[in-house]
């Protein structure tokens, strides 16, 4: 393991795991380094995320410790340029207000899609940027941001938004990112490492389980491995002519295969399209607009006596699937799902439509005794509730609630 500086004190070399200062990936040249793994970015250092975890919490547990938003406050952003390297960010921090926030940045594999070099050089420095464009066939290694809507704000001053760029949601390829950060029941992909468990106590600590649930086997069902394709990302595309792909004796030239100090010297002609089909973005993007699906374990499941809350707003048929942690019968007549639980809890996944509408709806029905989270079920980032009331007398649905 390759030594990293200690970011608590004097600055000298020390083997401590996967922690970067902004040094070790500088933005220059164009588009910059970034560390080859998820990592959350704070006072100028880049701290990995190792299965779902940072400093040994839970992603969201960490964030709760460093007074930021949690993950369901944040969405995902692809980065395909120079915001993926954490100099980058410490100069948005600095010159455009981006605030001392974690930013949270998730390594990324993209598919039929590509960076390329754009048609124009930025001003403020000659280098030349890259673009986004269709590319069937081609998989490259990226990182989608987890971004809150202050930080898309900046974002859209750092790329020209409507002017150099546009926001859109992109439906050309498929973004996978490692599933493990994106919340309970999300687990690893084969190669990136092993679940770390959260800490015994302080911020963010689980509660205590309910009697006779072993504590050593907190989290059981969080041990597959998985990938998950982030639907429907939010990306900045090239707007105008001088962020037009550039093509060079009739076709576009990829960053990964040609330098900055060459793509400066490219001559070539501004492609007519980037051949992308994207969803266009008016105004601030909110949360609730991703992901849009809800995992059901209780009575939103269809042939349950909350179902007709949730059909009129599915856009297919829910599918069986299950997603980690426990499952209880509150006692009052509807369950209790507890991510941090061993086992697995079984429901169904409704793709929904506009879930920026439905959820405050089901918000206002859940009550206080549930909080509404991501969650990776079967594969599919959902949002699910999970349960924030008493533990005192919960008990064990080992079939899950509509079985039982």
């Amino acid at each position: 393991m390759s030594p990293c500086r200690d970011p608590g004190g004097d600055g000298r070399r020390r083997n401590v795991a996967r922690v970067w200062p902004d040094v070790d990936h500088p933005a220059d040249p164009y588009p910059g380094a970034a560390p080859p793994v998820s990592y959350v970015h704070a006072d100028g250092f880049a701290r990995g995320i190792t299965g779902g975890a940072v400093d040994g919490l839970p992603l969201d547990a960490w964030l709760q410790a460093q007074g930021a938003a949690p993950l369901a406050g944040r969405l995902p952003v692809l980065a395909y340029g120079s915001n993926r390297s954490p100099s980058k960010i410490t100069w948005l921090r600095r010159s455009l207000g981006l605030g001392a926030d974690p930013v949270v940045v998730l390594r990324a594999r993209t598919t039929g899609v590509a960076a390329v070099w754009a048609a124009g050089l930025r001003a403020r420095d000659g280098a030349r940027p890259a673009v986004l464009a269709a590319a069937p066939g081609v998989v490259e290694d990226h990182a989608v941001w987890l971004a809150t809507p202050e930080q898309i704000a900046v974002l859209d001053r750092c790329e020209g938004r409507d002017e150099r760029f546009r926001l859109a949601r992109l439906r050309t390829g498929t973004v996978v990112v490692d599933g493990a950060a994106l919340g309970p029941g999300a687990p690893l992909s084969p190669g990136l490492g092993r679940a770390v468990p959260a800490a015994a106590d302080g911020p963010g600590a689980p509660e205590e389980l309910p009697p006779g649930v072993p504590a050593g086997t907190r989290g059981a069902g969080a041990t597959e491995v998985t990938e998950v394709v982030v639907e429907r990302p939010w990306v900045y595309i090239g707007h105008a002519e001088i962020r037009r792909p550039l093509l060079v004796d009739g076709a576009p030239v990829r960053c990964a295969d040609v330098p900055q100090e060459v793509a400066m010297t490219l001559v070539g002609q501004p492609a007519e399209s980037d051949g992308l089909d994207d969803d266009p973005v008016t105004g601030a993007p909110h949360p609730d607009e991703w992901p849009g699906a809800l995992f059901a374990y209780g009575l939103l499941q269809p042939g349950q006596i909350s179902w007709e809350r949730v059909r009129a707003h599915a856009t297919g048929p829910a599918r069986l699937t299950t997603v980690a942690g426990g499952v209880f019968d509150s006692g009052h007549g509807y369950p209790a799902w507890l991510p941090d639980a061993p086992g697995v809890t079984p429901g169904v996944v409704v793709p929904v439509r506009d879930p920026a509408e439905l959820l405050p709806a089901l918000d206002a029905y859940e009550g206080p005794e549930y909080e509404r989270v991501r969650a990776v079920a079967g594969g599919t980032v959902c949002w699910a509730y999970a349960w924030r009331g008493s533990r005192e007398g919960l008990v064990a649905l080992p079939r899950g609630w509509a079985t039982s």
